[in-house]
């Protein structure tokens, strides 16, 4: 997940964020909005978003957002992993377990 410490979001990069800047939370959250802003398309944009909103308690919205990933990126698995976790954690337990049945 993400590591939660301060950092200043860095200007000129997409998202707002130099890739290994540990981020706070909420500038995790600000910098996947800027970045789905810029790319919808680009599935990592929505995972960014998805473990940002797991960190403040949102699992329900971060659900939505791996779902999203997955569905842009088919081949990556992990995106399908993250989003089956996601689904244990607000209590969507048989759907998560058929996930994890479909993958081995």
């Amino acid at each position: 997940m993400l590591t939660v410490r301060g950092a200043e979001p860095v200007p000129g990069v997409i998202g707002g964020v130099a890739p290994g800047v540990p981020v706070s939370q909420p500038a995790a959250m600000t910098a996947a909005k800027s970045g789905l802003d810029f790319a919808p398309e680009f599935f990592l944009m929505h995972q960014l978003a998805g473990w940002a909103q797991m960190e403040l308690g949102q699992p329900e919205e971060a659900v939505a957002s791996f779902h999203k990933a997955m569905e842009i990126s088919k081949s990556a698995s992990f995106a399908r992993a993250y989003y089956a976790n996601a689904l244990g954690r607000v209590g969507r337990t048989a759907e998560c377990q058929a996930m994890i049945d479909d993958a081995i």
